[in-house]
């Protein structure tokens, strides 16, 4: 009979199992015990190796993480490859977005995970090792896609690059390696896709050593506020339109996210933040009405949302389609268009929170049959981002790319209106602006999708809603 060290745990999943996430768990799901037996039956990290087995799990702590002393000395082998393998059910699993399935046979454990199908999505596991050193990782994986689903594989600063390459079916199933340097205490290891098509399906990560590899803690969340400043594009609207993506991006975020939406209709980055005149001053811009000091008089929203940002919460900001006006109160120049976002950037930053640039929301806008640009302060958008290295998501070309692969252009009539039927009417309300409910929705999945894409790391909250 093999000899077989086994962690019990309690899951970490979000799909209906229990516990993970760095959550305390029962004390009869925390005991570190040593079994032998001829099966591995359903455990939650099992490790193979000629070690000899303990009498009984009386020298074993109960209490994890399991810190290095409190590693038993049986767990490692006479030599030295015992080989830990982490299933999906395991605590040292950490939560993702995707689903646990068992559609297709021949996985081991309860199933193998089945990520979401995008570039940066992550599988995260959470080990500790007594000892630091140069560790093999296998994963065993299926890919029945014709092409292969690249990842790069990491902890702390060492990565890996692995290609996934076809295992012809779903049901088949390989191995990728690496060697990555782990450190002494709890490692955090993850695994993200490199292409729009995802991860292979994983069925569990084996990590080779000298020692039984423990839980460590997975990283948990904490809750966020997302706080949106935009124009009418963006704002919550009317019943039944016009609707926009502010108010139906909290259905692609988990319950850690409160979105707190301050867009309104018919502004420009200024008239959103200030209290600004109909009347133009000598230097092209609109006036801006000042308190006794000489500052600028602020708008209730943006002095709510400074005084309740947080630490780790998201200011979005989105305008520029009101702000091409030639008449006050609404113009804003092109450098001082940028000067305003510079400002809600860095304010957010003072207070720990982590500005992101969205670019103006196109208008269905079409060439024959190509739907084409329609906005501006693209170019200022990006030049503000760059200053401060903070991401942009191009919703102005992401947009319209959607545009024309729903075949919006030409669009019948020659323009919007609410007598428009079809794919164009039920995405718009009732001009060539602004969203039905339908239209809100899939821009907020471009949105989902590029956080996602990007890396940023605010895409970790997301889950799929859809």
């Amino acid at each position: 009979m093999k000899n077989y060290t086994t962690l019990l745990f309690c899951s970490g999943l979000s799909l209906g199992l229990l516990g993970c996430g760095g959550d305390s768990v029962g004390s009869s799901s925390q005991s570190l015990s040593v079994v032998s037996s001829s099966l591995a039956s359903s455990t939650a990290i099992s490790s193979t190796s000629s070690a000899p087995s303990l009498s009984s799990a009386a020298n074993v702590s109960s209490i994890l993480p399991v810190s290095s002393s409190q590693v038993p000395a049986s767990s490692s082998s006479v030599s030295n490859t015992v080989v830990t393998t982490i299933e999906e059910g395991d605590r040292a699993f950490c939560e993702f977005s995707g689903v646990i399935e068992s559609d297709h046979q021949g996985y081991e454990g309860p199933g193998y995970a089945n990520g979401v199908n995008s570039a940066g999505v992550k599988l995260t596991w959470a080990i500790t090792l007594e000892r630091a050193g140069n560790y093999p990782i296998a994963i065993r994986y299926a890919n029945g896609s014709a092409e292969p689903r690249p990842a790069r594989l990491a902890a702390g600063e060492q990565t890996a690059a692995l290609d996934f390459s076809s295992t012809t079916a779903w049901a088949e199933w390989q191995s990728e390696q690496a060697s990555l340097f782990l450190s002494a205490g709890v490692n955090i290891i993850t695994l993200e896709a490199l292409e729009a098509a995802g991860l292979a399906n994983i069925d569990s990560i084996s990590i080779t050593g000298a020692q039984t590899v423990a839980a460590g803690m997975c990283p948990k969340l904490p809750p966020i506020t997302v706080w949106i400043a935009g124009d009418s594009t963006v704002a919550n609207g009317r019943t039944p339109c016009p609707v926009g993506w502010g108010k139906t991006i909290g259905e692609y975020f988990n319950d850690k996210v409160t979105v707190q939406n301050y867009a309104v209709g018919g502004r420009s980055v200024r008239t959103w933040l200030y209290d600004v005149s109909d009347q133009m001053a000598s230097n092209g811009e609109c006036r801006i009405a000042t308190n006794n000091d000489g500052s600028p008089v602020l708008q209730n929203r943006w002095v709510t949302t400074l005084s309740q940002m947080q630490a780790g919460d998201y200011l979005l900001i989105q305008f520029g389609i009101n702000d091409g006006s030639r008449t006050c109160p609404r113009h804003v120049g092109g450098n001082a268009f940028k000067e305003e976002y510079l400002y809600m950037a860095n304010e957010a930053i003072k207070r720990g929170a982590h500005p992101v640039f969205i670019t103006p929301a196109p208008a269905v806008r079409c060439s024959g049959s190509t739907a084409v640009a329609s906005r501006g302060f693209i170019t200022e958008t990006f030049s503000a981002a760059q200053e401060l290295n903070i991401p942009v998501l191009d919703l102005h070309k992401l947009g319209t790319d959607l545009y024309n692969q729903l075949a919006f252009c030409p669009v019948a009539g020659g323009g919007v209106s609410a007598n428009t039927g079809g794919a164009v009417g039920n995405f718009f309300c009732d001009d060539h602006t602004h969203f039905d409910t339908p239209g809100a929705v899939q821009i907020s999945e471009l949105i989902a999708n590029e956080l996602r894409a990007q890396g940023v790391a605010l895409a970790d909250y997301i889950e799929d809603a859809r």
